[in-house]
């Protein structure tokens, strides 16, 4: 992905662990102060969803049939889904930009 401000051109990659755990929509570049947006694509909204899951079939399914089998092939499907996104990444989402301008809100839309 290119994780480059699309104001400064500033490369985000390297943000603060902060930054990287909790996720928000909307932050402010460390660059320049513009405000931007994760811009998020729906083949990788997909990864994640089938990622969180196959973590909660994991979760269901060992608890409901009292079978490691069952639990243990959730978290490896969960596994595989977490490595798609990775491969996702370097691959097909290369060139997708992380981030975009965030629109301004106007004062007749926030009331």
């Amino acid at each position: 992905m290119d994780h480059r401000c699309p104001a400064c051109s500033a490369n985000l990659r390297q943000r603060k662990v902060a930054g990287a755990v909790i996720a928000k929509m909307e932050i402010d570049c460390p660059a320049c102060g513009s405000r931007i947006r994760l811009n998020l694509h729906g083949t990788e909204v997909l990864a994640w969803v089938v990622h969180f899951a196959a973590l909660g079939v994991a979760i269901v399914g060992g608890y409901l049939f009292q079978n490691k089998e069952v639990m243990v092939g959730g978290i490896v499907a969960a596994a595989i889904a977490a490595l798609a996104t990775r491969v996702l990444d370097r691959t097909y989402l290369r060139a997708w930009p992380r981030y975009t301008r965030a629109r301004p809100v106007s004062p007749e839309s926030a009331s």
